[in-house]
Formats: C-alpha cells, sequence, structure tokens
C-alpha cells in the first residue's frame, strides 16, 4: 500500500503532513523544483557543509588541528561527505591492503557521518558546469567536479583547501585548515 503525504492549506501558506515512516533529523526541508519536469519535491537539508576528500582525510587522520577544531564547532547533523568522497575514502584503504588501522578509523568515519547520494540533482549541476568549464578553456578533475556539483545541487558549503574548486564560481567554499 502506498502511502502519501496529507496537504493541509490555509490562504497562502501549505503545510505537509508525512507518513510515521518518514522521520527526518534534520530542522529544515527545503522544497525545489525539477528542472527536467517542473515538479516540486521536498528535499531534506539538514547538511550545510559538504567536505571534500581532502578534509575528510584530514580528520581521519587528524594531523590538522585547525580543521579539528572547526569540526568540534558544528554539529555533525550539519555535516556530511558525498557518496564521491565516500568511494575516494575507500580507494585509498583498498590500495594499502595491509594498513588496518586506517582501515578502521576510515570505517570509523563513515559510520559518524552523513553519506549524501549523488543524485540527478547532482548530475544536472555537472553537465552544465563541466560543458560551462570546457567552453572556458578551463579544467577539472571528474570527480573534484562531481563533488562540486554535488554541493551546488545541496545548497551546501564545499569545506575544502583545493583551489581548484574556486573555478565553479557560485559555489560556497570554506577552508577549515586556516
Amino acid at each position: 500500500m502506498a502511502r502519501t503525504a496529507k496537504l493541509f492549506k490555509n490562504g497562502r501558506s501549505q503545510a505537509v503532513r508525512l507518513p510515521s515512516e518518514y522521520r527526518f533529523e534534520g530542522k529544515e526541508v527545503f522544497i525545489r523544483r525539477d528542472p527536467a519536469t517542473a515538479e516540486a519535491r521536498a528535499v531534506l537539508m539538514a547538511s550545510r557543509y559538504l567536505l571534500d576528500t581532502n578534509i575528510a582525510s584530514y580528520i581521519i587522520k587528524g594531523n590538522i588541528p585547525a580543521v579539528l577544531r572547526h569540526l568540534w564547532r558544528v554539529p555533525m547533523a550539519e555535516v556530511a561527505i558525498s557518496t564521491v568522497t565516500e568511494g575516494e575514502l575507500r580507494y585509498g584503504v583498498a590500495r594499502k591492503p595491509g594498513a588496518t588501522q586506517l582501515q578502521k578509523v576510515v570505517e570509523e568515519f563513515l559510520l559518524r557521518v552523513s553519506i549524501l547520494p549523488w543524485d540527478s540533482d547532482a548530475a544536472h549541476q555537472y553537465g552544465h558546469l563541466r560543458a560551462g568549464l570546457e567552453s572556458s578553456g578551463l579544467s577539472m578533475g571528474n570527480l573534484d567536479l562531481m563533488i562540486g556539483a554535488h554541493a551546488l545541487a545541496l545548497g551546501a558549503i564545499l569545506v575544502t583547501n583545493d583551489q581548484a574548486f574556486t573555478r565553479i564560481k557560485k559555489l560556497k567554499i570554506e577552508d577549515w585548515t586556516a
């Protein structure tokens, strides 16, 4: 049996009551219009910061105190990584099969951080970003471009110290290494 949400209208305001199996941990849900179909859909926006792979690596290694200080000031519900970053972290572990301690620390990190799926909205952003950069004579690594597109699609701040991301003009960036 399909469960549906109930829509309540009061003048110009609307509220949605979701079935009990849909419980959001965050406090905000944004309504986003799908550019392809013009349909509106609700998107949970609990994550304010999307960590790039280099920042996730610094957290895992614990070797840059400024990154850890920033992380301690931010509620974990506001911090996430892309599945692209998860893939890069898992690749790093796979390259070092004997590094059992590294594998354990990476798995612990992945258990504690929200991992957001790279979806159609991110793909839409990626297509436009890549075409725009190429027409300007600029390039970026595809995985970095995917992470940047994901941050744009989410409306999140990308936490990185990789200057390549400054090529994405609309992207909000913070460097927690400083």
